[in-house]
């Protein structure tokens, strides 16, 4: 069967493009509670969860163990000085974890580094030295970090209904707010694509060619950077387990393990309407 020369094209753009998936459908939303509890949240404890994989060509793609330590880090350093430009204390700032939010989905093929070996591990893939002497925390963190992520995904519902007033999870609220201290826990997490400079290149030359066919050469491109990183933020109460403040977003464009990137762009666009 032949197609026309334009939807050969319109194809071979698109197929340039594949790497990239949906956003999540960006948001930002504030509880009920939020404006009567807002003069009682002067410091705020932090836990984010940072995972990366290396966009390689579908069944090539691999997680990123130490850039998402680094992502991770970053992220809180980024947060912890957007909150005190903010006006908040932060006293209390870890990423305990690797891919926590991923736990119990299968085993994950991650390698410590780009090009590294690359084996099937179970999430999480790192978790930070003393957790396992300390189960209970350990696993109040993970049920924790899953719980708000996917409260924060489910728009189509209040985020104070799904969590994190329930008994179990409440309990769980309990032993993490005991640890860390705070008025408030904000969870963030990271999920993020890297896509290796030279695949970059090669789509946005594929692209670039692609388009100056279509439009005679009267069309113009420029290089394509599709690495990116989905954002899920809560804010919990600890005395009620209310998500006082939630948002998701995609920030695009930039390096996922520079410092600069997390302090200059990415604090500001994920944590941009936090009161």
């Amino acid at each position: 069967m032949k197609y026309p020369a334009s939807f050969v094209l319109s194809a071979f753009v698109l197929s340039a493009c594949s790497t990239v998936s949906p956003p999540p459908t960006p948001f930002t939303r504030s509880a009920a509670s939020y404006d009567a509890k807002q003069s009682e949240i002067r410091n705020i404890a932090v836990i984010a969860d940072a995972c990366l994989i290396r966009d390689e060509g579908g069944s090539e793609d691999y997680w990123l163990i130490n850039d998402s330590r680094t992502a991770g880090r970053h992220m809180l350093e980024g947060t912890a000085a957007y909150l005190k430009w903010k006006g908040y204390k932060v006293d209390f700032a870890e990423a305990p974890f690797v891919c926590a939010y991923k736990y119990g989905t299968g085993k994950m093929n991650a390698a410590a580094d780009p090009g590294g070996q690359v084996s099937a591990k179970e999430p999480p893939l790192f978790e930070a030295e003393g957790l396992a002497r300390d189960p209970a925390y350990r696993q109040s963190l993970i049920t924790l970090i899953n719980a708000t992520q996917g409260a924060v995904k489910q728009v189509e519902r209040s985020p104070s209904h799904v969590c994190c007033k329930t008994p179990p999870l409440k309990r769980d609220l309990d032993t993490v707010a005991k640890a860390t201290g705070g008025d408030a826990i904000l969870f963030l997490v990271g999920d993020g694509v890297v896509v290796p400079e030279e695949k970059s290149v090669a789509q946005g030359v594929a692209t670039g060619a692609a388009t100056a066919v279509m439009t005679l050469g009267l069309g113009s491109y420029a290089q394509w950077n599709v690495s990116y990183m989905d954002n899920y933020a809560a804010l919990v109460d600890v005395e009620t387990g209310d998500i006082l403040w939630g948002s998701s977003s995609r920030s695009k464009g930039g390096g996922l393990t520079d410092k600069g990137y997390y302090s200059d762009k990415w604090a500001p666009e994920a944590l941009s309407h936090l009161p």
